[in-house]
């Protein structure tokens, strides 16, 4: 009923080497220089001492830890961009007044519950195809942006974070998320 057509290698190899002329836009560009860069291996990322003004910080997790474990007491403003979150970390942000999400639609689709709870936690919450990790957050030490593998649930994974406390980086990527189809609803 079905016939087979043969492959023709040379017409995939022809495909996967084409060359696009279409070319990548741009919406934003970024670049800082720290100071100085701490490295830790840590367990436990409670009470973590966050870097200075214009330095970084890299840690290694390697026992059960939440990226929302990282944020400090005193925080006035997170944008939070994750992949995955459970119910027990977005409770744990119910101190903050000013928090945006923005998540990716395998929540929406498939845990409606856990869906539902960050629209009535959250200022806002974009949904997204996505699969990023990021952390932004102000207090009154700093502007803080973190880069890290890990979402915000508890996983037994060893988990990377790069921890920025400068202020023009996290203006600008804050910029980038107000721009083009992200448009996150920022005061």
């Amino acid at each position: 009923m079905f016939k087979k057509n043969k492959l023709n290698e040379n017409n995939i190899k022809k495909d996967f080497y084409a060359k696009k002329s279409n070319k990548s836009i741009i919406d934003c560009n970024y670049s800082f220089n720290s100071k100085n860069t701490n490295y830790l291996i840590v367990d436990k990322i409670f009470n973590l001492e966050l870097p200075n003004q214009g330095d970084s910080t890299k840690i290694l997790t390697n026992k059960n830890n939440s990226s929302i474990d990282i944020l400090p007491k005193d925080v006035e403003e997170l944008v939070l961009i994750c992949s995955r979150i459970d119910e027990k970390s977005i409770l744990k942000l119910d101190r903050i007044d000013n928090k945006y999400l923005i998540l990716s639609n395998v929540i929406k689709d498939k845990k409606e519950s856990i869906y539902n709870l960050c629209v009535s936690k959250f200022k806002d919450v974009l949904v997204l195809k996505n699969h990023c990790k990021m952390i932004l957050f102000k207090n009154t030490t700093g502007s803080y942006v973190i880069l890290t593998s890990a979402n915000p649930s508890i996983n037994a994974r060893n988990e990377f974070y790069n921890i920025h406390n400068n202020e023009q980086l996290y203006k600008n990527i804050r910029e980038c998320l107000k721009s083009n189809e992200i448009n996150l609803r920022l005061i």
